[in-house]
């Protein structure tokens, strides 16, 4: 199947929920196959990010998103990978971020498990069960 055939293909396969954000590689859409209805993620990508999409595609890591399925032309190319459910990093170090700024410069006085305490330190905060809560 020539590589436009198959960019048709894919662009017909997978019906868009929608957009989840724009990179500096191009547009990524939250989609779901037709065929399966199961649920994957689009992306749009130049021609040499999608040559390394298919290298990546025959590594086999929990951490990282499977690629189901890849097509360019000489220009552009879409990629098709597993979708992971969760925040990025980088939004969860933003709101932790916020919340630090925000808890240190707290000046009034807060109740907290039966005890007082003027303002709260950052070390009395504790990351709990690998989700970010803060407490």
């Amino acid at each position: 199947m020539s590589e436009n055939l198959r960019m048709q293909y894919l662009e017909e396969q997978y019906e868009t929920l929608t957009t989840l954000g724009e990179q500096d590689t191009g547009r990524v859409f939250l989609v779901k196959d037709r065929r399966s209805g199961k649920i994957a993620v689009k992306k749009y990508v130049s021609a040499e990010a999608a040559v390394l999409y298919e290298s990546l595609r025959s590594i086999k890591n929990r951490y990282m998103a499977k690629v189901y399925e890849i097509a360019a032309d000489g220009q552009n190319g879409i990629v098709i990978e597993e979708y992971i459910n969760g925040v990025t990093l980088g939004k969860l170090l933003w709101v932790h971020l916020y919340d630090f700024f925000r808890l240190r410069h707290a000046r009034s006085v807060h109740k907290f498990g039966g005890n007082i305490f003027r303002g709260i330190a950052c070390d009395s905060l504790l990351c709990m069960d690998g989700t970010a809560d803060c407490r």
